[in-house]
């Protein structure tokens, strides 16, 4: 029951660590409006759903969505998911849906490794997310000085 427990948390942990970094990959901002979010605003959206666990940790496989753009738009995805992915398609390099969704239909997955295999995992994931702050401070940084 232990393993069970601590599996969820390891789930939960990297669920979270995957949201952070999509929404600081793309800046709060909503790719498909371009409209600037506040966290509460933002949903980090898995393209190949996340049930999947083959591709539900993977960072190519998030776009980051308004609640509009999520949910009620004509492409939304959870309102018509063939006209998001005509979107996705156009806006991401060629043949990178065709690979997700090759990787989402492997055998195995993250509800098949085991519990030293997801706590490397969530190190990678954390090490993504320490790069990517270290990135937006050094652009902040470089911003400031050019000003200054």
């Amino acid at each position: 029951m232990k393993e069970l427990n601590d599996r969820r948390q390891l789930h939960k942990e990297l669920d979270d660590l995957w949201r952070t970094i999509i929404y600081l990959k793309y800046n709060f901002i909503c790719e498909m409006c371009g409209e600037k979010m506040t966290p509460e605003e933002c949903n980090a959206h898995h393209v190949i759903f996340r049930v999947n666990f083959n591709t539900r940790h993977d960072l190519e496989n998030g776009s980051l969505l308004c609640n509009y753009n999520h949910n009620h738009a004509p492409n939304a995805p959870h309102y018509n998911n063939r006209k998001y992915l005509e979107w996705f398609n156009l806006h991401r390099p060629e043949g990178l849906y065709q690979k997700l969704l090759t990787k989402s239909n492997e055998k195995g997955g993250a509800d098949k490794l085991q519990i030293m295999e997801l706590i490397n995992l969530k190190k990678d994931l954390q090490f993504k997310l320490m790069e990517l702050q270290v990135k937006k401070d050094i652009a902040r940084v470089s911003q400031i000085s050019t000003k200054g």
